[in-house]
C-alpha cells in the first residue's frame, strides 16, 4: 500500500534530512500496515507544501531505540524537541528527492483529476496518510516519472522507475 508522510519544515529540517539515502520517519497511524517495499511520498507542509521525496519502505515501523541505522534518525535536525524514544519510525530508502529536481506542489496536485480527494488535502493536520496505487501513479506522473514498474511484495521487483 502506498503512503504519504507529512513533515513540518518549521519543526524539522526536512530538505537537509532527505539529502541522505536512507531516513526514518515518525509514524503514529497505520503502524501495522507498513510493509517492506511499500511506496512512500514525503510531503512538506506549509504554504509552498507538496511532494519533496519518493522512496520505498526499507525497515518496517520500529521503536526509535531499536532501528538498524540509528545514525540515520536525524535527531540533530529537530528545531524543537526530539520525539519520544519509544515512538515508532519507519525506515525509507529514498529514490528521488527535491535535490534531484523532484517536486510537485499542493496546487498542482489539487488540480490533477483523481487527486483532489487525497486525504492529505482533506485532513492536512495529520502526518501519515494512505493513498491508492492509482493516486500514487498520478502523482509520480506529475513528478516526471515516465516509466514506473511496481511489483507487490510477492512479485520480486520492488521498483523500477525512470525520472526525467
Amino acid at each position: 500500500m502506498p503512503f504519504i508522510l507529512q513533515g513540518n519544515p518549521q519543526r524539522f529540517a526536512i530538505r537537509t534530512y532527505i539529502a541522505q539515502p536512507v531516513i526514518y520517519w515518525y509514524v503514529n497511524r497505520y503502524v501495522t500496515e507498513f510493509q517492506m517495499a511499500d511506496q512512500v511520498l514525503l510531503w512538506e507542509s506549509g504554504p509552498n507544501g507538496g511532494v519533496v521525496a519518493y522512496g520505498v519502505v526499507d525497515e518496517v515501523p520500529t521503536v526509535r531505540t531499536q532501528v538498524t541505522r540509528p545514525a540515520a534518525l536525524g535527531d540533530g535536525l529537530w528545531r524543537d524537541a526530539v520525539p519520544d524514544p519509544t515512538s515508532m519510525v519507519v525506515g525509507i530508502r529514498l529514490l528521488a528527492t527535491v535535490q534531484q529536481g523532484l517536486y510537485v506542489s499542493r496546487t498542482a496536485i489539487k488540480a490533477e483529476a483523481g487527486l483532489a480527494d487525497l486525504d492529505i488535502l482533506r485532513q492536512p493536520q495529520a502526518t501519515v496518510f494512505r493513498c491508492t496505487r492509482e493516486q500514487l501513479v498520478r502523482v509520480l506522473g506529475l513528478l516526471g516519472f515516465v516509466k514506473c514498474v511496481i511489483y507487490s511484495p510477492c512479485g520480486e521487483l520492488v521498483v523500477s522507475v525512470v525520472f526525467t
